[in-house]
């Protein structure tokens, strides 16, 4: 009976390993944007500044802390990007898409075709993948 409650455990404990390799690789699908650094980029929620860890012409993942809240139906959002040469800044919604301890994963949800070009031909700038 030991025996059995062990491999019971240890088969469950698989089975939850897997199903969450499964969920992150499903998650890692859903990334074909090409993502580029937060290090000039803004974020700001209600006039609120958060850092940004990376960004893509689809979305961006802030730090948040304990107390922010944020609306699974989605946000308005000031997206600023600040170039050598130029800032493109954005306001509109996003959506969130994996809210951790301390991150915020979010897709833009009203984001124009000329503005996401843009963005994505940035993103592969900065990540050394096209030059302009």
């Amino acid at each position: 009976d030991v025996k059995v409650a062990s491999l019971t455990t240890a088969v469950g404990q698989l089975v939850s390993v897997l199903q969450q390799r499964m969920e992150s690789d499903r998650t890692a699908e859903r990334r074909a944007a090409r993502r580029a650094s937060g290090q000039n980029a803004k974020v700001f929620v209600n006039e609120r500044s958060y850092e940004v860890l990376n960004w893509s012409n689809t979305g961006f993942l802030i730090r948040i802390g304990d107390m922010d809240r944020f609306s699974r139906r989605g946000f308005d959002v000031r997206f600023v990007l600040d170039l050598p040469d130029e800032t493109i800044e954005l306001q509109g919604r996003a959506a969130p898409i994996r809210i951790e301890r301390d991150t915020l994963a979010a897709e833009f949800s009203d984001l124009d075709a000329v503005t996401a070009a843009r963005m994505a031909e940035v993103a592969e700038h900065l990540t050394g993948a096209a030059s302009f």
